[in-house]
């Protein structure tokens, strides 16, 4: 009878006609998973802060979305000059040079300087959609954690937050974390840093006298290992939120994300193949 008077409601015209029928959300797509450290990163501005005793305004917050490793970066505006220049000092003269940059569509990010950094450097700028936060959903819960050790640690006032940067950067790349099954400090130099409760420890030898060999084999492994954490992560995530969403009838996903995928994900799964595939050197 209950199953009756249900299907009588949700058939009955006079009703569907006048009041709608409210649907259920679409299915969450996923981006194509990274397959090797700063093959893709995104870059979100956290502000209007409190100005500091160095004028600092804003925080520069930065991830590499294959080892979740951040780069943080006090800077007293968010104008153009400023972006780029931290850009290149933090990321590509310290580190690596990405195949995709991600950010939402703030004018600090969308103007004619970065993206002539961008075409110098062979980057590929994609902005997430407009209004959406959650299509950056990995900057945005890195900012509620820079967040929370701001307000919970007495020792970072309003006026000096930015002297605590590398602290704050220390303190999430070091921790385990479940998406990558590791540490974003270990998956990003393949070693754990020595933290000070470790100084008075005298740390276990890991490599023999063939430090070369060893090391390739075991980064070997880390990655390897991070990359399946990843990708059992993502599909996980992607499944969950897609628990109670209509299906969308014929649109394939390998179309929707084909052509972003082959734009910075192809040319880099070779080259680390044929890294990855070679050899250990004697």
């Amino acid at each position: 009878m209950a199953k009756q008077i249900s299907d009588n409601v949700d058939n009955y015209q006079i009703c569907n006609e006048n009041k709608g029928i409210t649907l259920a959300p679409l299915p969450v797509l996923k981006y194509p998973t990274p397959f090797r450290p700063w093959e893709k990163f995104s870059m979100d501005v956290l502000g209007d802060l409190v100005k500091t005793y160095h004028n600092n305004n804003y925080l520069l917050v930065m991830i590499d979305t294959f080892t979740r490793y951040c780069e943080l970066a006090p800077i007293p505006d968010k104008i153009a000059e400023t972006i780029a220049r931290t850009f290149k000092s933090r990321i590509l003269d310290r580190h690596d040079t990405p195949n995709v940059l991600l950010t939402d569509n703030g004018g600090e990010f969308n103007n004619a300087l970065v993206t002539k950094l961008c075409e110098l450097y062979h980057v590929n700028r994609c902005n997430i959609t407009a209004h959406h936060p959650a299509a950056n959903g990995m900057g945005e819960r890195l900012n509620r954690k820079i967040l929370n050790h701001l307000l919970t640690n007495l020792e970072f006032t309003s006026s000096n937050w930015d002297e605590c940067m590398f602290y704050v950067q220390s303190s999430i790349n070091s921790p385990y974390h479940q998406s990558i099954g590791d540490t974003p400090l270990l998956a990003f130099y393949y070693y754990d840093s020595r933290l000070p409760f470790e100084v008075e420890v005298r740390r276990q030898r890991i490599f023999g006298d063939d430090f070369i060999g060893e090391w390739y084999r075991h980064s070997k492994l880390i990655h390897q290992r991070i990359s399946h954490e990843l990708e059992k992560a993502t599909n996980a995530f992607t499944a969950e939120c897609n628990k109670s969403t209509r299906p969308i009838g014929n649109v394939n996903h390998d179309v929707l994300t084909h052509s972003l995928h082959d734009s910075w994900a192809t040319d880099t799964r070779a080259v680390t193949a044929r890294l990855f595939s070679v050899s250990s050197p004697e």
